[in-house]
């Protein structure tokens, strides 16, 4: 689990993890989300809080690449802080 980082935003990124039945992190999940993110094997999907749905299903190379191009959009100087820590 040394690679899970908490997140100390004054409440800001309230942001959930999701454990297996060990330490290892499965998910991902905010309070305002009516979503998880989870990981099984090498697919992610969004999975609906309500009905335990997955939907959005996609081989986790794809969805991290989908990903990074979003936070090279959306957030570069993030990916420049994460690069340099």
């Amino acid at each position: 689990m040394s690679n899970v980082v908490d997140i100390d935003s004054g409440g800001r990124y309230e942001v959930g993890y999701i454990f297996d039945e060990g330490d290892k992190v499965v998910g991902v999940t905010h309070p305002d989300w009516p979503f998880r993110i989870m990981r099984v094997d090498d697919r992610i999907a969004l999975v609906c809080e309500d009905n335990d749905e997955p939907f959005g299903e996609l081989d986790a190379d794809i969805f991290n690449t989908i990903l990074m191009c979003w936070l090279l959009v959306d957030d570069p100087k993030l990916i420049d802080e994460a690069a340099q820590n």
